[in-house]
């Protein structure tokens, strides 16, 4: 399924930002991201289960994720 988005595809990708799918990790900043199953995130070790349109925050590493769909957004606050 192919992101759509307004800017050019040369734009650099925003740091605080990490979209994942199931079975799938990543890291923003030094924290370590994940998807380890459908429905199951894992931010910096601590998991959360989100069913579709659900959010987690996670206090201790300042990162909230999202679920649409089978897309997972983690974001970092500034």
């Amino acid at each position: 399924m192919a992101e759509s988005t307004d800017a050019p595809e040369d734009a650099p990708e925003d740091p605080n930002v990490l979209n994942l799918e199931a079975r799938e990790y990543g890291k923003l900043g030094v924290v370590h991201c994940g998807v380890t199953r459908d429905g199951m995130v894992s931010v910096g070790g601590r998991q959360a289960e989100l069913e579709d349109g659900d959010e987690h925050v996670d206090d201790y590493a300042g990162i909230a994720v999202r679920r649409a769909g089978e897309q997972y957004t983690f974001t970092k606050a500034a």
